[in-house]
């Protein structure tokens, strides 16, 4: 279970039980209802409730369809590890990342000042949302450091935005793609930042 998450910790386990208040935590359960495939039992004054979190992919587990450029120049692929020929600390790699203390793995991508760095998915399946996460690594969260902003595109067309932020957190926004439900597309998470000094950046996200 990953606190961090909130209600979708459940997303890391293939199925969670709580006991809940029947009545007090009613608004709780709902949350955790709509979740994913869930069973409850009541029991005197409390609720046993199980969850099956509905949950397609990540992201950061598709690197076949990974693709990467920075400022519209390809990255060089040296196994999974990609890196820029013009700008040495560009690069994207999946590798554990520990953001607020938590450890998870992710997908490691530096961005730098001045351009953008885009994380290409091609021929993507996608369901009725996208859980959207990321954040600095605790290691560099520096005093005055600057936000990452990440900008989601489905099928080139801008969709959502993430603002990751100088802190040791995990930002999360969960997007709507049920239009998207057919067929495949392609999706694209472009990082930028104002100034890139150790912005050890890492993101990700679950395919709902």
């Amino acid at each position: 279970f990953d606190r961090a998450f909130g209600p979708a910790g459940a997303f890391n386990a293939p199925r969670l039980w709580l006991v809940t208040r029947a009545a007090r935590d009613e608004d709780l359960r709902a949350s955790i209802r709509a979740l994913g495939s869930a069973n409850e039992e009541q029991v005197g004054r409390y609720a046993l409730t199980s969850i099956a979190p509905r949950v397609q992919g990540r992201l950061s587990t598709l690197l076949d369809k990974l693709t990467p450029s920075y400022t519209g120049q390809p990255l060089v692929q040296a196994g999974q590890r990609w890196t820029s020929s013009a700008v040495s600390y560009v690069e994207v790699a999946p590798r554990p990342c520990r953001i607020g203390g938590a450890m998870r793995p992710m997908l490691y991508a530096h961005p730098a000042t001045g351009g953008e760095l885009r994380l290409a998915f091609w021929d993507v399946d996608l369901g009725s949302a996208l859980l959207l996460f990321g954040g600095i690594e605790d290691s560099a969260v520096l005093w005055g450091g600057s936000d990452v902003h990440v900008a989601l595109h489905v099928d080139g067309a801008p969709t959502a935005e993430l603002v990751i932020q100088n802190l040791p957190q995990t930002s999360l926004r969960t997007v709507d793609t049920s239009r998207w439900a057919e067929g495949t597309h392609r999706v694209e998470l472009v990082l930028t930042t104002r100034d890139d000094t150790q912005r050890f950046t890492c993101v990700d996200a679950l395919i709902l």
